[in-house]
């Protein structure tokens, strides 16, 4: 996959070298000449043991590139991570104007984004994860969607949505896109999924509040125009599935002493 990454401090050089030796092509984003200049040279700005050779093995390779433009970068890139410092200002609150730059030459080149909203605290290579990215970079013009990897939080993506609102000051309607047509758009899909349109894929979720709330719970799932989940029709069931649960489990416990030998089995 060509990926690009913008920064190349600790973070950024580090994941760029670590993405190119697995077998991606990598163009690493710097606004500093100098350290481009050194880079490609075969020099190192910082340390990390073991960079140095990572880097070098990759550039001799061809899988890795250092270039001073975004717009190169994002030309040849399908994805693009954000790796450029957040400071903490005298008053304690954080130095944005490094994503706003960055977010601005992103935009005038014509890309998309796609991030995290809350998750920056984890990890490192998260950092910049934070709940004002997304709107920032709304703001700046950017076509924008929230992602995440991780299996369990990609069932509530509209709560993770509704931070924006609460902490980047994005209207209903801008949080809301970033769920639906914005990712539809970034897919190129967005003729068929990412509006309630006449024509379109019916792949809908109907709650019972306002699907930014907390508190809205899931009513209707359909896709393709069919239910796959009812929650009328859930609730009717769970009792009967419970009783089949516990005859399940009760059959297992039974099977399970019989396979176990009189004199290993535990008193009762």
């Amino acid at each position: 996959m060509k990926l690009s990454i913008i920064g190349t401090g600790y973070v950024g050089l580090t994941t760029g070298a670590c993405f190119a030796e697995v077998g991606h092509d990598v163009t690493c984003v710097d606004n500093d000449e100098a350290k481009v200049a050194l880079l490609k040279a075969g020099g190192m700005p910082i340390y990390e043991p073991g960079l140095e050779e990572l880097v070098q093995r990759n550039v001799a390779a061809g899988r890795l590139r250092f270039t001073t433009s975004v717009a190169e970068g994002v030309e040849r890139a399908l994805v693009i991570f954000i790796a450029v410092p957040t400071p903490p200002l005298p008053d304690g609150s954080v130095d944005l104007s490094f994503i706003e730059k960055v977010a601005r030459e992103i935009a005038e080149a014509g890309a998309g984004v796609t991030t995290f909203t809350d998750w920056w605290a984890y990890k490192m290579e998260a950092y910049d994860a934070i709940p004002f990215n997304a709107a920032l970079l709304v703001r700046k013009g950017v076509l924008v969607s929230l992602n995440s990897d991780d299996a369990e939080l990609m069932r509530h993506l509209n709560q993770e949505a509704a931070k924006t609102v609460k902490y980047g000051g994005l209207t209903e309607d801008e949080a809301l896109a970033l769920i639906t047509i914005n990712a539809a758009r970034q897919l190129g899909i967005e003729k068929r999924v990412g509006s309630i349109e006449p024509g379109k894929d019916a792949d809908l979720v109907i709650f019972d509040k306002h699907p930014l709330s907390n508190y809205a719970k899931v009513l209707r799932v359909m896709i393709d125009g069919e239910f796959y989940f009812d929650r009328d029709r859930d609730m009717s069931l769970r009792a009967e599935r419970e009783i089949r649960k516990k005859a399940l489990l009760e059959r297992a416990r039974e099977r399970e002493k019989k396979q176990t030998p009189a004199a290993r089995r535990r008193p009762s």
